[in-house]
C-alpha cells in the first residue's frame, strides 16, 4: 500500500515538473536561433570539359598475327597512331 502511494506521488511530481518545463513563460527572454552563417552562390550553366586520367594496362580482345607477304624490311610508318586504316590501305612503306 505504501509503495503504491509513493509511486503515485512520484508520478504526479514528475508530471508537474514536465508540464512546468513546457510552459510558454516569457518568450522575449528566450534566445533566438540565428543558425550558422552560410555563403550563397549563383549557379550558371556552362560547358565543362571532363578529363580523367587513369593508370592502367589494356589488352586487345582480338589476337592479331602479322606475317610478311613480301620480302624486305619496313622503312616507314605511313599512318598516324590511333588512326583508322581502311581495308586494302597500305599503312607501311617497305623496301
Amino acid at each position: 500500500m505504501i509503495i503504491d502511494f509513493f509511486r503515485n506521488q512520484t508520478f504526479i511530481l514528475f508530471s508537474v515538473i514536465l508540464l512546468a518545463g513546457c510552459s510558454s513563460g516569457d518568450e522575449k527572454s528566450a534566445p533566438k536561433n540565428m543558425g550558422m552563417p552560410v555563403s550563397v552562390m549563383t549557379i550558371e550553366a556552362k560547358d565543362t570539359p571532363i578529363s580523367i586520367e587513369y593508370i592502367a594496362q589494356t589488352q586487345s580482345s582480338h589476337l592479331v598475327n602479322i606475317q610478311a607477304r613480301v620480302a624486305g624490311f619496313l622503312e616507314k610508318q605511313v599512318y598516324t597512331e590511333g588512326e583508322m586504316v581502311k581495308r586494302g590501305g597500305n599503312p607501311f612503306s617497305h623496301g
